[in-house]
């Protein structure tokens, strides 16, 4: 599960 979270704070930070 901490796994997804970190991809998706990486996606966030892509984004951002």
């Amino acid at each position: 599960v901490n796994e997804v979270k970190n991809v998706l704070k990486l996606c966030d930070f892509g984004n951002a």
